[in-house]
């Protein structure tokens, strides 16, 4: 039989936070289990560098960058729909963290695919005639792969358990995983770095065509069958009409045809999560 707390018992539990794993703080209320968002993670900050480049200064460094760029305005999207949710924590809902997760579910596989465009096809390519540089050595690569790892495991926590936690203790372990995200905007930067000069050195301008469209033959082949020619959206999505047509040129035209078939889904999925969950 249970035992009603006296006043006394429920004052006291209730001025002394529950410490969850050292990034949540619980309270009880008399509604439900409430968890607020500690300061470490109330104070998270975006990576420094994720506006996207300007294309068409070098094709060496256009090669990476357009590829960065998508994930840069991805990361826009993200960090403006995650402040705008921790402003408005205590109205969240479990329909808003819905929505949440179906735009990270492209997201994420975007975010996989590209990072295996890298160790793939874009390095392989270069290795076959030079040393990769430091920048981009196994031991970074790892590094970076293991950040990713983490990232992806506290977002799939959450939304696992999306049914059985409040809003904002969801809300709480997106931020968590977003520590991660540094490390990962600091390897684009790297690659953006270290590839440009190796690949000016032992490639021509008439070499750009053929590696474009492997890495567009890639994205169009890795995923879900549904993400397959969404993730090429994503890239166009990030460059401007003139950037974007040049592209359009060096893709196989049943690439392109492919993608943007799927435009219109792209806007009222993908694209639409975004306005609702970060209208400002």
């Amino acid at each position: 039989m249970e035992h009603a707390q006296s006043p006394a018992q429920t004052s006291s539990h209730s001025e002394e936070p529950l410490q969850l794993e050292s990034d949540f703080v619980c309270t009880n209320t008399p509604e439900r289990k409430s968890v607020r968002l500690s300061s470490a993670l109330l104070n998270y900050t975006r990576p420094t560098a994720i506006n996207p480049l300007p294309l068409g200064s070098t094709w060496a460094l256009d090669l990476p960058a357009r590829l960065h760029n998508a994930i840069r305005r991805e990361l826009i999207d993200l960090y403006n729909m995650v402040d705008s949710m921790k402003r408005r924590v205590h109205q969240l809902g479990t329909a808003d963290m819905r929505t949440f997760f179906s735009w990270w579910r492209l997201f994420s596989s975007f975010l996989k695919t590209v990072f295996l465009t890298h160790t793939q096809v874009i390095f392989p390519w270069l290795s076959a005639k030079t040393t990769l540089p430091d920048a981009v050595n196994d031991a970074h690569i790892q590094e970076v792969q293991d950040k990713l790892q983490a990232l992806l495991k506290e977002f799939r926590i959450a939304n696992e358990q999306l049914s059985r936690r409040a809003p904002d203790e969801t809300l709480a372990r997106i931020i968590k995983g977003l520590i991660h995200m540094h490390i990962i905007v600091q390897h684009l930067e790297s690659v953006e770095s270290a590839l440009p000069d190796v690949i000016e050195q032992h490639f021509q301008p008439t070499d750009q065509k053929k590696i474009e469209k492997k890495v567009a033959s890639f994205l169009h082949s890795h995923g879900r069958v549904d993400e397959k020619k969404m993730h090429l959206l994503l890239v166009a999505n990030a460059m401007n009409p003139e950037a974007l047509a040049a592209w359009n040129k060096m893709l196989p035209r049943l690439i392109r045809i492919s993608y943007r078939t799927a435009n219109k889904r792209f806007h009222t999925t993908h694209l639409s999560a975004v306005r609702r969950l970060a209208p400002e």
